[in-house]
This record gives structure tokens, C-alpha cells and sequence, in this order.
């Protein structure tokens, strides 16, 4: 017997059968949902800062400037921290795009090592030219993956 879903159900489709149904409808859309919010969270790469024992002692006005940098083109998201970042004291100019040279690993901290020497193009809007620099060193902000979060260029003590 078929019924349309605009009108009650009939009392024979109240049986066990008929909730049990519908519970697992229920159970599978929630399931699906759940599933694709785990795969949306699973794909989010957010910048992940590292600890750094040697940011303790860096001069407090260098912590602050590391803590208020921010991504040029995404000023809500932060540029992460020493232990993020690498010196690049040479750069070189491809047309409108920097190169940064690797020069040194920046604060001792477990990161990927970075070969002195090697060069990374650096997208213009990772360029951060804003906030000044008093390190006196270029520096790149790169993520565990390679990717680029923001190079501020030598100068500016």
C-alpha cells in the first residue's frame, strides 16, 4: 500500500519497520554531514606557528614585531613566528617578483631545513612592506609544506 507523504500514515505504517526507517534515513544523513565537515576541516591549511625556545630571548620589541606581522594578503591571518622563519639577507628581482635567498635557518628550532642558497620566488602579494624590520635580515615566513606566507625584505633596523 502506497501513501502520499502529505497525508498522515496509515496505522499499518506505524509499525517498528516504518520508525526504524526512518531512524536510519536520520542516521545516514547525519553520517554524510559529519563526513563532509571532517573533509572541509581536513583541507583548512591553517599557518601553523612552531615553538621556538630562543623566542624567549629575543629583545622584546623584535618579539612584538614578529607577533604583529600579518599576511598581506590576508591581514586576519598572522605571518606565524620566529620559529617559522628563515633569513633571506639576498634577494633578486625576476621582472615585478622577488627572489629571496636563503642565507640562513633563522632561530634553532625542528623546522624543514632550508639549503643557504636557495632561491624562492616570492608572489608580490607576500610581500610585507608595512611594519618596518628590526631585525636587519630579510625574513621568509614558509609553512611545513613550502608554502610562502609573507618575506619582508633586509633593512629598517
Amino acid at each position: 500500500m502506497e501513501y502520499d507523504h502529505d497525508d498522515p500514515p496509515p496505522t499499518e505504517a506505524m509499525s517498528f519497520w516504518f520508525w526504524f526507517n526512518r531512524y536510519i534515513e536520520h542516521v545516514v544523513r547525519f553520517a554524510r554531514l559529519f563526513g563532509f565537515i571532517m573533509l572541509c576541516l581536513c583541507l583548512i591549511d591553517p599557518a601553523k606557528a612552531r615553538y621556538d625556545p630562543e623566542w624567549e630571548n629575543s629583545p622584546p620589541h623584535v618579539r612584538a614585531w614578529f607577533q604583529s606581522l600579518m599576511q598581506p594578503d590576508n591581514p586576519h591571518m598572522s605571518c606565524c613566528g620566529e620559529a617559522d622563519a628563515y633569513e633571506a639577507d639576498m634577494f633578486e628581482v625576476d621582472g615585478d617578483n622577488y627572489v629571496a635567498i636563503i642565507t640562513a635557518q633563522g632561530p634553532a628550532v625542528q623546522k624543514p631545513y632550508i639549503k643557504e642558497g636557495t632561491r624562492i620566488n616570492v608572489p608580490n602579494s607576500k610581500m610585507k612592506w608595512d611594519k618596518g624590520n628590526p631585525t636587519g635580515h630579510g625574513i621568509i615566513f614558509i609553512g611545513l609544506q613550502g608554502q610562502i606566507y609573507c618575506y619582508i625584505a633586509p633593512g629598517g633596523v
